[in-house]
């Protein structure tokens, strides 16, 4: 098959070297400067020179498919020419130009393949070639001009705008333009390119090199479009600041003294009209300290942004409050920011417009929820503490008249069995001793006797101790200048072996504890204690976890998930660790996820003595 070189493939070929060379110079400043402009205009010509390229291709075999399949690397470069075009005005691609840009797409696929919108054509000196026509013809008009508009917009922009200093190299860049622009859509208009084969070409690619060369030589050409934008954007952001600041001022006093959150929302509706959202319109400064966002950046946030899966129930109550006609008052818990808010919901005169009033119960719902513990506690510990009295004067009794009887047995004949039986008693009677004595330690009786001590070795044999027989390790990190405690040591004792036994228990006998042991300085509402110095016991295992249902229910006496027998699993291990740490003035938080594990924290009381005791 003999191939067609023709005039018109030698000047497509001349106008991609051409096209390469503003591509090289294009991509130089781009590795110089990493700006995104020379990186687009760089995309934007390699894509011009494919279209070329597969232009020339498709004359050299005279195939149609290679004419028609080149129309789409023109459609990828003028996407790249929007983004070349809006890189140097805004942050962001202009959706309007876009929108166009997928429209004249579409039809250029389209249109592109309807018969006979590509035909061979012969020039008068006998060349052959392919040309478009009809509607193919005007799809290809429309879409150059649109793409060569849209530069010629920006350079002229450009010209006008710049300074003295840069008006040379502005001026470079409009008349690339012109070339790039203006001479190609006159040539595609006038049809002159079947007369003048691929004078449009030549023309782009002189254009492309023009334009890039002048960027090239004076990168700050660049930004100034971009400076006014930003001036732009500056003065709408100072007006919108003095809108909300004239709103503020009516109510300013009211903001500035209330200790509670304010913030003013507008509905959001669909298309449908149905309520979907809410946006905040303005907040005070107590809403500012509440949740740790600038005034500035809560505005303008919706509901779903700011409160996350919590923006229904403010949706929910804001009809609720439509319907009755009156204000409602709700309670939320804001998991990612741990607080919790009494929240006044009520309608503004504005349609659309409603109010919410933030009041801060975080500390009071945790006083709450430990006072109610500490009741639930006493309680039993009341209860204990009788029984466990009455129950130890029986055992004593019983225990002595065991030991009479084994000596009686001992002293006659020997029985075997009767003594099998009496030691058995004498074993049961033991442990209901020990039992009644578990009993008295959270019962009036069990008031901690302290001393100034180093908890460290109490950690250390609780360890030790809680972890004989299993395959559970522990590993410590204690500070080494860890304050001393005053404390009754048998009963912090008791504690640490109950968190290890817990912790063990979870593992299900293998894995690694770990135990730490730091100084904190507490001087805010995170843990329900007095500001000062204290000291922070961590117990962390990597076993089962608690489910969130039983996280609450954990200290509760006789609550627990395990099997009863003897004492293991009668759900007193950890109420009793409560107790004698709240005895000691300190508290026990827990943290657990399932399948992940659980980290006890257990905060008590430094020592203001210097040595031990």
């Amino acid at each position: 098959m003999s191939l067609n070189w023709t005039l018109e493939i030698f000047i497509l070929l001349l106008s991609i070297i051409l096209m390469i060379i503003a591509i090289i110079i294009a991509y130089i400043q781009y590795s110089k400067t990493k700006h995104r402009t020379f990186l687009y205009l760089s995309l934007t010509w390699i894509f011009i020179s494919l279209f070329a390229f597969f232009e020339a291709l498709s004359y050299l075999f005279l195939s149609i498919e290679l004419f028609r399949f080149h129309f789409y690397f023109i459609i990828i470069s003028g996407f790249f020419l929007i983004m070349s075009v809006d890189s140097f005005s805004r942050y962001f691609l202009d959706p309007i130009k876009t929108t166009i840009c997928g429209i004249l797409s579409t039809l250029y696929i389209v249109v592109s393949y309807i018969p006979d919108t590509i035909v061979p054509y012969t020039f008068s000196n006998g060349d052959k070639s392919l040309s478009s026509d009809g509607p193919l013809v005007i799809i290809t008009t429309i879409f150059f001009a649109y793409m060569e508009v849209l530069w010629v917009y920006q350079s002229t922009r450009l010209f006008f705008t710049s300074s003295s200093k840069l008006k040379k190299y502005s001026s470079i860049n409009l008349i690339g333009a012109v070339f790039f622009g203006i001479i190609p859509i006159i040539t595609m208009a006038t049809r002159l390119t079947l007369i003048i084969p691929g004078c449009g070409y030549i023309a782009v690619s002189l254009g492309a090199i023009i334009s890039t060369t002048a960027f090239a030589l004076q990168p700050k050409l660049r930004d100034v479009l971009l400076e006014i934008s930003r001036d732009i954007r500056i003065q709408m952001r100072k007006q919108l600041e003095d809108q909300i600041s004239e709103k503020e001022e009516q109510y300013q006093s009211l903001y500035t003294q209330m200790s509670e959150g304010v913030s003013v929302n507008k509905i959001l509706h669909n298309d449908m009209g149905e309520i979907v959202d809410f946006i905040i319109k303005g907040v005070n400064p107590a809403y500012e300290k509440l949740f740790s966002t600038p005034k500035m950046d809560a505005i303008g946030l919706k509901g779903s942004e700011a409160y996350e899966e919590n923006y229904q129930i403010f949706l929910e109550y804001f009809n609720k409050a439509i319907s009755e006609g009156k204000p409602q008052v709700l309670e939320v818990s804001f998991q990612k920011i741990k607080k919790i808010f009494f929240i006044s919901l009520f309608i503004l005169p504005k349609v659309d417009r409603f109010a919410n009033i933030f009041m801060d119960v975080t500390s009071e719902k945790k006083r709450e929820e430990e006072r109610i513990k500490s009741d639930k506690i006493k309680s039993i510990g009341d209860l204990a503490g009788g029984l466990a009295h009455g129950f130890n004067n029986l055992l004593t009794s019983m225990i002595g008249n065991i030991q009479l009887a084994k000596l009686s047995n001992s002293s006659n004949s020997q029985n075997e069995e009767i003594s099998e039986f009496l030691d058995d008693a004498q074993e049961a009677a033991f442990q209901g001793r020990d039992l009644a004595n578990y009993f008295l330690t959270f019962a009036e009786g069990g008031a901690p006797i302290k001393k100034t001590i180093n908890i460290e070795k109490i950690l250390h044999d609780g360890a030790r101790i809680s972890l004989i027989g299993s395959d559970v390790k522990s590993d410590f990190n204690i500070s080494k200048d860890l304050w001393l405690v005053d404390c009754d040591s048998g009963q912090i004792q008791q504690a640490i072996n109950n968190l290890i036994i817990n912790a063990k228990e979870a593992m299900r006998d293998s894995g690694n504890i770990e135990i730490s042991a730091t100084n904190e300085h507490l001087n805010d509402d995170s843990v329900p204690l007095q500001p000062g110095k204290y000291i922070k016991i961590t117990i962390k295992d990597y076993g089962v976890g608690i489910p969130p249902e039983n996280i609450k229910r954990i200290f509760d006496p006789f609550f627990s998930t395990k099997q009863r027998e003897d004492q293991k699993g009668m759900g007193l291990g950890l109420t009793i660790t409560h107790s004698i740490i709240k005895r000691h003035k300190g508290h026990l938080n827990v943290r657990s996820k399932v399948d992940v594990g659980t980290t006890f924290e257990v905060y008590l009381p430094a020592s203001e003595n210097q040595s031990i005791n």
